[in-house]
């Protein structure tokens, strides 16, 4: 059965791009395919110049396809479906299958509004296979047909005996000569970044109600994922290893072992090997810290999400205000840069609750943690709670608008307390980049490329950096831009800003977002209508 992937296009322009998060989905499922014998084509419309849909019907028309499968997560509901209705309208007319968290976890919803053939529901990589042994018969367990759900399938216990992800097949080694250095915490790694995305565990042992899973949490063998490492860091002399796992390092003593395995194979190289992961705040002792600095390790990202022990257990992160008080300041001790969030809006907030956080936030965080409020994203509890609560009336409005919308009021505040503290935090949020910094010297290099030197705010160190994307808010320009970077030396995260973004959007944030919310709103209708017109 001759198959296309299709990896959707993240950034809605005309030009080819390179900085977004790799599909590691849809790499497993083209490994699983490729390795039960079948032929497996891919396009990345990431890396397709002009409207990536007439690209989609170039390679549909170059080559005759039985199936087309794509995948996504929620907020790309629109790309998902202008790519499905390009592929039902082509003419060699073949089956669409969808997967991944946008129809997992609102399987009637989403499968009833995009009408793909088939719905692959949960982890697929065993769902997609026995699919195609069996002809995309409609009985086949863990899918959604126009015949209506099967029975769910149990996810792979042994995540060993599923193949490495084809990262090849969907594009990696021309995303790995293009990447910019401005993509968070890429930026202290190298100017011209090496980065391979890889994921050691899946699911996560709690189910804190912001967020969905699927099935238990279950994680890699050492060797396992060491024989992926060492496959792929010499061949394309990668320096950057991105852990995506929701919960790295459950395991204590695991984590050290692995630290030490890493540690014994970065030492052979003769280059720099760096990373980043994503560790619970419980289990961020000096040990761990002095280990994962021991691999290159620069940047932990932590589940903070708040500092009242009262929303924490509403939230069910089974984490105290003293343990996150702890990681932070031990991360920072060990010279390691935090990244995380204090979200504000549980259902068990209160003004009480929101002054606990925001009180230890200004006092701690040196300018490392942000604020926001949190979403009731589709398959969290929190979704159930706003749809049963009648907060969200719509379930697939919701979905296709997620981005147009103001945070939902699921608290016992009044509208008009919780809009108070709503523009409390996003006033506050431009204290957290207090620490800005303006570019002294701004060179381009190449097309929206630039090198840019600064004076870190935090040790004084002059730092020079390569091959930045400039982003600004109204399209990439010389003029008005700010850069997240963290420092070369210290560590510390800030903001690097042209002169007239410090002086006109920084210093007047919360002014400046209003101003901003026009062309927010423009900016989403280019995302929700953009797909579905062909470049004249």
């Amino acid at each position: 059965m001759r198959t296309l992937l299709v990896i959707p296009k993240y950034s809605l322009v005309k030009h080819k791009t390179y900085n977004y998060v790799f599909p590691l989905g849809l790499a497993y499922i083209s490994a699983s395919l490729k390795r039960a014998g079948y032929d497996v084509d891919c396009i990345n419309l990431n890396h397709t110049e002009g409207n990536p849909l007439n690209a989609l019907r170039d390679q549909l028309s170059m080559r005759t396809y039985d199936v087309v499968g794509t995948g996504s997560i929620s907020i790309n509901y629109h790309i998902t479906e202008a790519i499905l209705n390009t592929v039902k309208s082509h003419p060699s007319r073949p089956k669409t299958i969808l997967g991944g968290p946008i129809v997992t976890t609102a399987p009637e919803t989403i499968f009833n509004a995009l009408k793909p053939d088939i719905g692959v529901i949960g982890e697929g990589e065993e769902t997609i296979v026995e699919l195609f042994r069996r002809n995309l018969s409609h009985d086949v367990a863990g899918i959604i047909t126009k015949d209506g759900m099967t029975q769910p399938r149990k996810p792979p216990d042994n995540l060993d005996a599923l193949p490495f992800p084809d990262v090849v097949g969907l594009g990696y080694e021309e995303r790995l000569e293009n990447v910019n250095a401005s993509r968070g915490s890429l930026a202290t790694v190298s100017d011209f970044p090496r980065s391979y995305v890889l994921i050691t565990s899946r699911s996560c042992p709690f189910q804190c109600t912001f967020c969905w899973h699927t099935g238990r949490y279950r994680q890699r063998s050492i060797d396992n994922v060491m024989e992926e490492i060492e496959s792929v860091v010499r061949k394309y002399r990668v320096d950057f290893l991105d852990f995506t796992d929701d919960c790295f390092g459950f395991d204590k003593q695991k984590l050290l072992d692995f630290c030490s395995r890493l540690k014994r194979f970065r030492d052979t190289l003769d280059w720099k090997l760096e990373s980043y992961v994503q560790l619970i705040v419980t289990i961020a002792d000096d040990e761990v810290l002095s280990a994962l600095k021991s691999i290159g390790c620069h940047t932990i990202c932590f589940g903070f999400e708040s500092y009242s022990p009262k929303v924490l257990k509403s939230m069910n992160k089974h984490i105290t205000p003293e343990q996150i008080d702890s990681a932070l300041k031990k991360t920072l001790a060990h010279r390691m840069t935090v990244a995380g969030y204090f979200i504000f809006g549980d259902p068990a907030e209160t003004l009480e609750t929101a002054r606990e956080t925001i009180d230890y936030w200004k006092t701690n965080s040196k300018g490392q943690i942000g604020l926001d409020f949190v979403q009731p994203y589709p398959g969290s509890k929190l979704f159930q709670y706003c749809l049963d609560g009648g907060l969200i009336e719509d379930e697939l409005d919701f979905i296709k608008h997620m981005n147009l919308r103001k945070h939902i009021n699921m608290t016992s505040l009044t509208d008009k307390e919780f809009n108070k503290l709503h523009d409390e935090v996003l006033q506050l949020n431009q204290t957290y980049f207090k620490n800005n910094a303006i570019a002294m010297r701004q060179v381009r290099t190449g097309k929206d490329v630039y090198s840019v030197t600064v004076r870190c705010p935090y040790c004084n160190t002059l730092v020079e950096y390569n091959n930045m994307y400039l982003f600004a808010y109204l399209g990439s320009n010389k003029y008005v831009w700010a850069v997240p970077v963290l420092c070369r030396n210290c560590f510390m995260k800030f903001r690097v800003t042209s002169r007239l973004f410090y002086h006109v959007y920084a210093r007047y944030q919360p002014i400046a977002s209003r101003i901003l919310v026009p062309y927010i709103s423009m900016s989403n209708y280019y995302r929700e209508h953009t797909m579905r017109q062909v470049d004249k």
